[in-house]
């Protein structure tokens, strides 16, 4: 007789019933339904401030801070240990509306018995989200606790803050010059060269503006002192903020931030020996505009086949043909290279006006100690995006080494949600499955797919070493031009030394420092106002400087500046005016201003004014025949072959190397281009739009006079200007011509080849 069956009933549908409890929890909550948990910070409010100060200790001093009504406080001198660090933040959160406490490197407790640590300390006290930032420290820097890079959410824009405490002169700190000079050229050339946007550099640096080499550094870059800001907008003299002797406490200001600025007050009696700095900013998106034009990445295109047919370009719009040869060459990599394509590589030919972006990316995190730290320092949108996919990653595998065996039904879920947010990343594409098919670093035992359900510990450890791999060879390229490419560039080619030792290169424009300069030519008492040498215009609602002293201006005309006070103003005196101009839309304009002062002196002139001089040059200059322009794919090979290797890309994004792979039908596709702009002059708007790069001209300039514009026009017209000289000769003399008028046929009746004329968009 069989043995009774064992009923395994209510052990099953336990075992069911977690399955479906995990399986809702993992795809129920893959929808967004209403607002975020933690919603972000009110974008609405009309300014925000960053205040300054050194308490001269933050222990016990938690209701001093909370009185303080500022967004963002960086603190100098704070004497905090890892434990008072916390308790001041449990001490701000209850009393106050800071909810954010940022520190340097812990101080270490001065006694076992007490909770405050040495004589140092920086820190960011917020109201708004911030966190510590990542930067190449170098050895025993950030262990001074002096120093701290931060960054904060304010509405929505990241907030770069750079906070220093300087070594004071004293017996107990030797070279204290020569250290805090130290930390300061770091943390420059960090804010400079790896941070963007917004930023400020902040701190008791225990030294006056005269006495630091980094002054003229960030004066140069366009940075602004918040006094002397202040000074030339309000005519409020520089205050000493240390003892009442001094200015020691500094806050400079980015070209960004300073066409944010509104005002600043002082408060003497907060703190002892220090006075408390606060400048307030408008909350004005315009103020953090961005103007992109994406250049596409490389394309292999030696593996890619050339166009089935050429397109003529004679029945519609010669832009939408031009982007269409293109989209259909691009298209043709995309079929050929499949899981090595990368949308980056798209968009030759394509767009016809900048991209306009609002703020600028998130920085990474400095993360936890046991986290990974990236190796690029500056912001990168893809880069952020890998790193925090890499830290994912790492998590995974740490919750996989310790609960894949044993998990819970709420570890489990834990588990899910966090591979869910893994396969789901932003950054990869059509999805962090589909790209791991096609990445660059692949090894003989990486993983061949992204598993969907949550993989073990083995499989977790494979994905984070391979993901690690892709992203420092990402890192690499980005940091391509850093110091240890230059030196292996150097030790390939020992011939570059010659380039270092030759004229610096001209700097781009980022600031400008609009100055408007007149001499006082006699001083009338009666009228309390001077007559100007030179007619100029002042603006009355900001100061002027008589040989570098501050007066208000009451009222200012052409030839007569009208003044507060006359006391001392001779005739002969200097007489200045100077704007800081930061945002791009008022450098744009300020650009454009002068360059219709040259270029635009004809506009206004009739055309009957030209008859005189067309005719004078019909019967004096020499006459020729013309030939006709007709540019073959073979003639368009050879003129690409002659350009340099670095010959630079127009705005259409189209590269040297993009047209030495050009099969012979797509050559043909451009002289059909170049025959329709001969026949009627309608080019295709990509060809004709170039970029203009505002070089300087003098070493330290300010004004747009101090720059050079160059314009750069897309390769292919640069082709089409030069692929033969008689061509070349024409097409200059006519292209570069500022008369506003045009003669259809040369005196021997040869018709002129009708070639229209370029424009240029200031980027």
């Amino acid at each position: 007789m069989p043995a009774p069956a064992v009923s395994h009933t209510p052990f099953l549908k336990r075992a069911v019933a977690k399955f479906w409890v995990l399986i809702l929890v993992f795809f129920g909550l893959s929808c967004r339904v209403g607002e975020a948990d933690k919603p972000g910070p009110a974008s609405d409010q009309a300014s925000w401030s960053i205040g300054v100060c050194n308490p001269s200790g933050l222990l016990g001093k938690s209701t001093l801070l909370a009185d303080v009504d500022t967004d963002i406080i960086a603190v100098s001198e704070t004497h905090l240990t890892k434990v008072s660090s916390s308790l001041l933040l449990q001490s701000l959160r209850s009393r106050s509306a800071y909810q954010y406490v940022v520190t340097g490197s812990p101080m270490c407790p001065r006694s076992t018995a007490s909770e405050a640590g040495q004589y140092a300390g920086v820190a960011v006290v917020s109201k708004q989200p911030s966190r510590a930032l990542c930067s190449a420290w170098p050895q025993d820097m950030y262990d001074t606790g002096r120093v701290q890079v931060v960054g904060s959410l304010i509405g929505n824009q990241w907030i770069t803050g750079a906070i220093v405490y300087g070594y004071p002169q004293s017996k107990f700190h030797p070279r204290a010059a020569e250290k805090t000079a130290g930390m300061l050229a770091h943390v420059f050339e960090h804010m400079v060269c790896c941070a963007q946007g917004p930023r400020y550099m902040a701190g008791d640096w225990n030294f006056t503006p005269d006495q630091l080499s980094v002054t003229k550094l960030l004066l140069e870059a366009g940075w602004q002192e918040v006094q002397t800001l202040e000074l030339m907008r309000n005519n409020k003299p520089i205050r000493w903020t240390c003892k009442g002797k001094t200015q020691k406490d500094h806050l400079w200001l980015s070209p960004e931030l300073v066409t944010a600025y509104q005002g600043l007050t002082f408060t003497d009696d907060q703190f002892p020996d220090h006075t408390l700095m606060k400048a307030c900013f408008a909350m004005d998106p315009s103020h953090f505009v961005r103007y992109l034009w994406p250049i596409p990445r490389p394309v292999p295109w030696t593996i890619v086949p050339d166009l089935a047919e050429p397109l003529d370009f004679q029945a519609v719009d010669p832009t939408l043909q031009y982007a269409q040869v293109w989209k259909q060459r691009e298209q043709l990599a995309c079929n050929t290279l499949q899981h090595a394509w990368d949308t980056a590589m798209r968009g030759r030919g394509q767009r016809t006006k900048p991209l306009t972006r609002k703020g600028w990316p998130a920085p990474p995190k400095q993360g936890r100690s046991n986290d990974p730290q990236p190796a690029f320092l500056g912001y990168d949108v893809q880069h952020s995006r890998w790193m925090k996919q890499l830290r994912r990653l790492v998590n995974y595998a740490n919750w996989a080494r310790s609960h894949w065996a044993t998990a819970t039904t709420a570890e489990w879920t834990h588990g899910l949600l966090l591979w869910r947010s893994i396969l789901e990343a932003p950054g990869f594409g059509r999805g962090f499955q589909q790209w791991w098919m096609g990445r660059v670093c692949v090894g003989l035992s990486d993983p061949g797919f992204v598993p969907l359900s949550p993989p073990d510990l083995a499989v977790a450890t494979q994905l984070c070493e391979c993901f690690q791999c892709e992203l420092r060879s990402f890192e690499s390229r980005l940091a391509h031009s850093k110091k240890a490419a230059r030196v292996q560039a150097h030790e390939r080619n020992p011939n570059l030394i010659f380039k270092d030792t030759s004229r610096p290169f001209p700097e781009p424009v980022s600031s400008l420092l609009v100055k408007t300069k007149s001499v006082v030519a006699d001083v009338d008492p009666e009228d309390v106002a001077v007559t100007l040498k030179q007619p100029c215009l002042f603006d009355d609602t900001k100061p002027v400087l008589v040989n570098d002293v501050p007066v208000s201006v009451i009222h200012a005309t052409e030839d007569k500046v009208f003044l507060e006070s006359i006391q001392g103003v001779q005739p002969g005196m200097s007489v200045t005016q100077s704007t800081p101009v930061g945002a791009l839309d008022a450098v744009f304009e300020a650009f454009h201003e002068q360059w219709k002062l040259r270029w635009c002196k004809h506009d206004q002139v009739p055309f009957s004014h030209w008859q005189n001089v067309v005719g004078f040059a019909r019967e004096t200059m020499p006459q020729w025949q013309i030939p006709e322009l007709a540019i073959t794919p073979e003639l368009l090979q050879a003129e690409v072959a002659f350009k340099k290797p670095t010959a630079a890309a127009g705005l259409d994004g189209v590269s040297r190397k993009d047209l030495q792979a050009a099969g012979p039908h797509l050559l043909q596709s451009l002289c059909n281009a170049f025959h329709r702009a001969t026949t009627d002059g309608v080019w295709p708007s990509q060809t004709i739009t170039g970029k203009v790069a505002s070089l300087a001209k003098v070493p330290h300039p300010e004004g747009t006079g101090d720059y050079r514009p160059i314009t750069v026009f897309s390769l292919v017209y640069r082709c089409f200007l030069t692929a033969s000289p008689t061509h070349a000769y024409l097409c200059r003399r006519m292209v570069s011509c500022r008369h506003p008028w045009q003669p259809e046929t040369p005196p021997n009746g040869t018709p002129v080849a009708h070639i229209g004329r370029p424009d240029t968009m200031c980027l």
